[in-house]
């Protein structure tokens, strides 16, 4: 094997949780090709997980889970940005790669950025989540921040030309570079029942289930029954405790979160996909219900449009939940349309999102950055 073109430093969650952001890490640094040419470490910047991710898309939600818990993550957080000068002077990277959103995480990321430069280390800061929310829901101060933050990395990843785009507004489009989200090949489609009764729809709800649609989906559930099963994998006991408060435990079952096999399993064992989210930016766990060979009902969000087409899926409003359960239903009643648009989508995922056709980009970008932050 030659030698590696450099030493990347990843930071950004790496818990064992899935989620979609972990799963890009751990495919990044474990499953991509990528690790030939490039030495990975990690600097994970994880915090214990919260039991309520019901309404997590606010400063307020740091509260959510009372003192303990926001004393706690605040101690991890201060100490994974305290440990993070010793790795970089016995690592020495050539590069980092932080990972960015909005709220909390885009000041964390900041602070990572700031370390990173005054020890000398170009840095590419990957961002996800609803960022355009955060920036319009700031307040001047906040924004004129938020602006001299995004002029500091060396290259900006984002994961669509939209969001290229709505990035380019806010700092030199030249720093600007799309990598999408990106998954393993598509495993061989399985073999689904041709049911129009008891059809399962999946949806995921792990960070934020009030920004993943969670009012849509429980307003659409009783249009569903009989016809539509929704499995629902959302953290913490808030969703379950609203189904059986609305009586709809016959229509939505919740599962909470589990692991990356039960996740697959419960890909395979699906009939087509949900996501009504209200705010996005290229959600992973699109690509994954893609690469299952599942139909596709999302919002016109983030990335969403520009992945899914008519010939692999339906765009509804995310408020839409009349909307949401006629497109449902229309699906269910129609099993060689479910197989076509789950074919088209594999298919999709096989040519433009697999690991290996995506994270080649990074081999240009780490090193124009490194070429860049040796010019400042």
């Amino acid at each position: 094997m030659s030698a590696p073109r450099g030493t990347v430093l990843v930071i950004g969650p790496f818990a064992e949780t899935a989620g979609g952001v972990v799963t890009f890490q751990k495919n990044l640094v474990e499953r991509s090709r990528l690790k030939e040419r490039w030495r990975f470490v990690r600097h994970s910047n994880s915090r214990p997980p919260k039991e309520d991710v019901t309404d997590n898309h606010r400063y307020g939600a740091l509260f959510n889970a009372g003192p303990r818990r926001f004393v706690v993550g605040a101690v991890v957080t201060a100490r994974n940005l305290a440990r993070l000068p010793g790795v970089i002077r016995r690592e020495r990277p050539d590069v980092a790669q932080i990972q960015s959103s909005d709220l909390l995480v885009f000041w964390e990321s900041a602070a990572y950025l700031w370390v990173c430069h005054r020890m000398g280390v170009p840095a590419v800061v990957r961002f996800g989540g609803a960022f355009d929310h955060f920036f319009d829901g700031s307040g001047s101060i906040a924004r004129r921040l938020i602006r001299r933050v995004l002029r500091s990395p060396e290259r900006i990843v984002v994961q669509s030309e939209g969001w290229k785009e709505r990035f380019a507004a806010l700092t030199d489009a030249r720093r600007l570079v799309v990598v999408p989200n990106a998954v393993p090949d598509p495993p061989p489609a399985p073999e689904r029942p041709a049911r129009t009764t008891g059809v399962r729809a999946l949806w995921l709800a792990t960070a934020d289930a009030r920004r993943k649609g969670l009012e849509t989906v429980l307003a659409a559930a009783p249009s569903l029954r009989g016809v539509v099963e929704v499995h629902a994998y959302a953290a913490g006991a808030p969703v379950r405790e609203r189904v059986a408060a609305l009586g709809l435990a016959d229509v939505i079952v919740c599962h909470g979160v589990v692991s990356r096999d039960e996740m697959d399993r419960a890909y395979r064992e699906a009939d087509l996909f949900l996501i009504p989210s209200f705010g996005e930016g290229f959600p992973n766990s699109m690509l994954e219900a893609m690469r299952h060979a599942l139909p596709v009902i999302g919002a016109p969000v983030g990335a969403i449009p520009e992945v899914i087409d008519a010939d692999g899926g339906v765009l509804v409003a995310a408020d839409d939940a009349a909307g949401l359960a006629r497109s449902a239903l229309r699906l269910a009643g129609d099993p060689g349309l479910r197989a076509a648009m789950g074919a088209h989508n594999r298919e999709v995922v096989r040519t433009r999102y697999a690991l290996d056709v995506v994270f080649a980009r990074f081999d240009a970008l780490w090193a124009d950055a490194i070429a860049e932050g040796r010019r400042r």
